[in-house]
């Protein structure tokens, strides 16, 4: 399936359906899913078909617009309770992706508020969702690409000795956190490094 550049997403909502490239195929095959359940998208996620932190939190986004979808009756509350089953359903096919659970808890703080509204709300708000995240990668992008040589080949800044390039390149401020086998680190770093090295210190020697 042919995508024009400008218009590319990894996961996209089309003909009440969601539409997105299984990653399990690439790079040798470009094969496009078209999943129209809530089951189908958690298989998507928990097969890694979508990967990727924002991909992921888009397609819960849309997983749980679809379960909208689901239910034809007019009763507001079993609808919300019937949205809420299926966001939990598909927030635990990968319980520590971050942003699969912020997008399932924004989408149904938007169900919430707009049951009466039905499906309409929720879809306005998966692309809302998607818009962001295209945005912030936008950002990054154009941080990052003074850094790219022609050839796309990714380097750390001349003279500077970088174990990991491409994380090495990114702008500190737009790193929110650390995160490591032993915990999250957080700003400010060297603090942080010290409190986590003292504790697995004291944690080593107790075992001893």
């Amino acid at each position: 399936m042919a995508h024009a550049q400008e218009n590319f997403r990894a996961v996209a909502w089309r003909d009440g359906a969601v539409v997105l490239i299984d990653q399990t195929r690439l790079p040798h095959e470009e094969i496009w899913l078209t999943l129209r359940t809530p089951d189908e998208v958690a298989h998507a996620i928990r097969t890694m078909q979508v990967r990727g932190a924002s991909a992921i939190g888009v397609a819960g986004a849309v997983g749980v617009a679809l379960a909208a979808h689901e239910w034809d009756a007019h009763d507001t509350r079993m609808l919300i309770m019937h949205i809420a089953v299926r966001a939990e359903e598909l927030r635990a096919t990968r319980p520590t992706a971050v942003n699969l659970s912020w997008a399932i808890d924004r989408m149904m703080r938007v169900a919430r508020a707009t049951a009466l509204a039905g499906p309409a709300a929720l879809l306005a708000e998966v692309q809302a969702i998607a818009d962001e995240d295209r945005a912030q990668s936008e950002r990054m992008a154009t941080y990052g690409a003074p850094l790219m040589p022609v050839g796309g080949v990714c380097t750390a800044p001349e003279g500077i000795p970088a174990a990991n390039p491409a994380f090495d390149v990114t702008p500190a401020d737009l790193i929110p956190a650390i995160i490591t086998d032993a915990g999250i680190l957080r700003s400010p770093y060297r603090e942080a490094i010290r409190v986590m090295a003292d504790r697995e210190a004291t944690t080593a020697h107790a075992a001893d």
